[in-house]
């Protein structure tokens, strides 16, 4: 008995040495939890309306990380709710309409740099980054655009007017066009909903409006082809209507090719070849001033809704965002060009935009 006790005894003080002869622990000097691949493809899932759950995910080809805000700024989230985001050099420029903001996150760690807030009650919807030094948003809820410096990351002309229910945006180093959408029936009767609005960059003084567009949705300019591309929906209370893309001559705005779609949700344009990839309501398309294809057939509805797109600058693939019911995670699907299914990864809810690796 005695002879158990001393070994005990030993044991026990032995441990105690072991104990005090290991190192306490140290936090790491280097804070970053977070390290993005180069080559992944950024994927904003917009979450629920309200919900706040909107979250930014990581796709690489050796790892997938999900909601990457939240886990690289503790106890922050991304907000609610993202709806479109765009890359300038190392900084996601992110606009989170019902937090009133736009976020700027490190591309490279997930880090937030900072918040951009928008005064009043200003709800920033589409983004269209112009060049390192200048970035537009769409203020879908108040008729106005915002001009924020993207180098400080402040606000640079908080109001320029625009019409009902501003959309779509994009721009280049001379002009700014902007779709007004007028939330389909909602403010149709409106003056000037329905139209494309054409800004002066130097300016911002509106020189041109093109109408004849109900419900208009995304506007993408290829300056290499000298095109406008739009596209619109028609009106929910006309359900057997098709809506459409059209593209307009850049110099003169002239309608060159208007081709019928059942509810576009995104139009990109492939730089190499000119082609505009269209997703809608049955599939994906890809049209030209002169030639439409069929890429994909795929009924959205039910538990499989393609709700955003994007292409990526390397290899050609169409990255589709894949809402399924809205109320549950949603995938990521990705095809070659002749419509293959090459990957499917599982996001977060409601993915809606994405962006591709820099060259």
């Amino acid at each position: 008995m005695m002879h158990r006790l001393r070994n005990a005894i030993l044991i026990g003080c032995v441990a105690v040495i072991a104990l005090r002869c290991v190192p306490a622990p140290t936090v790491p000097s280097d804070s970053t939890v977070f390290a993005a691949e180069a080559d992944a493809v950024w994927v904003l899932c917009e979450g629920l309306w309200r919900s706040n759950d909107s979250q930014l995910w990581h796709v690489g080809t050796q790892r997938v990380t999900g909601d990457v805000v939240s886990l690289a700024n503790l106890g922050e989230r991304l907000g609610d709710t993202a709806s479109d985001i765009v890359r300038n050099g190392d900084t996601l420029l992110i606009a989170v309409n019902g937090s009133r903001c736009i976020d700027a996150v490190d591309a490279r760690t997930g880090q937030r740099l900072a918040r951009i807030r928008l005064d009043g009650a200003k709800e920033p919807y589409r983004l269209a980054l112009v060049n390192d030094s200048t970035l537009y948003c769409t203020n879908l809820n108040d008729d106005s655009m915002t001009e924020i410096d993207a180098r400080s990351l402040r606000v640079r002309i908080a109001h320029i007017p625009a019409g009902p229910a501003p959309e779509g945006v994009d721009a280049t180093t001379q002009i700014v066009a902007v779709a007004n959408s007028g939330l389909g029936d909602l403010r149709r009767s409106e003056v000037d909903a329905g139209t494309v609005y054409i800004y002066r960059r130097s300016d911002m003084l509106r020189m041109h409006v093109i109408t004849g567009l109900p419900n208009v949705a995304s506007v993408r300019i290829d300056e290499a082809r000298r095109l406008l591309w739009v596209s619109y929906r028609h009106f929910p209370s006309q359900p057997d209507s098709l809506g459409g893309v059209v593209a307009y001559d850049l110099s003169t705005f002239a309608e060159r090719v208007r081709r019928r779609f059942s509810a576009p949700r995104a139009i990109e344009i492939d730089p190499v070849n000119g082609e505009v990839v269209v997703l809608h309501a049955d599939g994906i398309d890809a049209v030209t001033l002169t030639s439409q294809r069929r890429i994909a057939t795929h009924r959205s509805g039910g538990d499989a809704v393609w709700y955003g797109m994007g292409l990526h600058p390397s290899d050609g693939t169409i990255w589709i965002g894949d809402a399924k019911s809205y109320l549950t995670p949603g995938d990521v699907v990705v095809l070659d060009r002749s419509g293959h299914e090459v990957r499917r990864q599982r996001v977060g809810r409601n993915p809606t935009a994405f962006v591709f690796p820099t060259d």
